[in-house]
């Protein structure tokens, strides 16, 4: 017979069975460690699982992200259908890029970036309007922009001693556009950029279109074209302080601009030029008539090889300077910026007289009637006059 044993609980409680007790707290010790080991079983594998799951979310998004690394969009051909693109003066190459994307010109801004990226020359595109076909490929569009040709332009030389309605024919010739919208913007002169001394009653707007070389886009305006060349006037006046120097030869500074005219339209050379601008002043300082003929000309609206008697005795015609005293009451034509020069600094002399003396257009410049007349007999009997 087994011996009844007698213990105490952990609450304080007395069991008969020490041995169940025991079991008991075994028991206890054994469901207090299983569920950490099962725990500890399990993390392993999820571990394993999270880190699965980040690999391909990493996966993933690398290939998101090294997408635009690999193959580039772009054409293979030379295009097709014309289209015009704009680069605006500051455009960045990534700018121009996304313009010939939107343009359809090239398949993707980063092919043309990247062919820019291998051309040193891509830095040397301009400002302008570029005549491109849509669909090219990348370099072969670089290469187009890159040809000195490739900017639609208008490029016109005017030369000197030009009137303003020679000035704006051509110009319309040039460009296309009608005439009567550079008429037009004649009449617009308080945006024309005119200087600020030009009298308010000066009914013609003759010496203030500059001669020279211009460039014009084909999208400006008539007004924009016209204030380019008043522009390049005003730029010249300042070089040679017309406005400055104008007192110190007695003249308003558009008087002095009307005797520039007066020196284009007469001299051919630029040594003479201020030997026929002291002719002027003589002659105004007498006075006596100026006597030139493309001044007569101008007025009676026709070549000087077509004047006639008539034309020469013409009182109504404000601009015959053969029997009205003074200067005219525009000028008569552009002026270079020598015959400016020439018209502020005249040459010092007693001239009165200046006649042709050489086939290639040089004269003899004289004081008295009796060298005139020598000299005009001189010219007659070579043919030069």
């Amino acid at each position: 017979m087994a011996r009844h044993q007698q213990g105490t609980r952990d609450d304080g409680s007395e069991v008969d069975d020490l041995g169940a007790l025991i079991r008991g707290n075994i028991d206890g010790e054994e469901h207090a460690y299983d569920r950490p080991k099962r725990h500890r079983r399990l993390a392993p594998a999820l571990a394993a699982l999270v880190a699965v799951a980040i690999g391909v979310a990493a996966v993933l998004f690398a290939k998101d992200l090294f997408a635009g690394f690999g193959d580039v969009p772009d054409y293979s051909g030379a295009g097709g259908d014309t289209v015009q693109v704009r680069v605006d003066e500051g455009d960045t190459i990534s700018d121009i890029a996304v313009k010939l994307e939107d343009a359809g010109v090239v398949k993707s801004a980063r092919a043309f970036t990247e062919a820019a990226s291998a051309n040193d020359k891509s830095k040397s595109v301009q400002p302008g309007l570029y005549s491109l076909k849509k669909q090219m490929k990348a370099s072969l569009a670089l290469e187009a922009m890159l040809d000195p040709n490739a900017v639609q332009t208008y490029k016109i030389t005017f030369a000197e001693g030009l009137t303003v309605d020679q000035t704006i024919a051509k110009l319309a010739e040039s460009t296309g556009k009608p005439k009567s919208d550079f008429e037009a913007a004649l009449g617009d002169r308080a945006n024309l950029g005119l200087p600020g001394w030009v009298p308010a009653n000066a009914n013609k707007l003759e010496g203030f279109l500059q001669p020279g070389t211009y460039t014009f886009d084909p999208e400006q305006t008539p007004l924009a074209m016209l204030q380019a060349m008043v522009a390049q006037f005003n730029a010249v006046a300042a070089e040679t302080q017309l406005e400055q120097k104008a007192a110190a030869v007695g003249q308003s500074p558009y008087g002095v601009l009307i005797i520039a005219s007066l020196i284009e339209r007469e001299a051919k050379h630029d040594d003479e030029r201020p030997k026929v601008a002291r002719v002027i002043y003589n002659r105004l300082a007498k006075p006596m008539p100026l006597q030139i003929d493309a001044a007569t000309a101008y007025g009676a609206g026709k070549p000087g090889d077509q004047l006639t008697k008539s034309d020469l005795e013409d009182k109504n015609n404000p601009y015959n300077l053969r029997v009205l005293p003074g200067l005219t009451p525009t000028p008569i034509a552009s002026s270079s910026e020598a015959s400016i020069a020439a018209a502020l600094a005249p040459a010092d002399g007693t001239w009165l007289y200046y006649v042709r003396n050489s086939e290639d257009g040089h004269h003899a410049f004289v004081t008295t009637d009796q060298e005139f007349l020598a000299a005009k007999q001189q010219c007659q009997q070579k043919g030069w006059c």
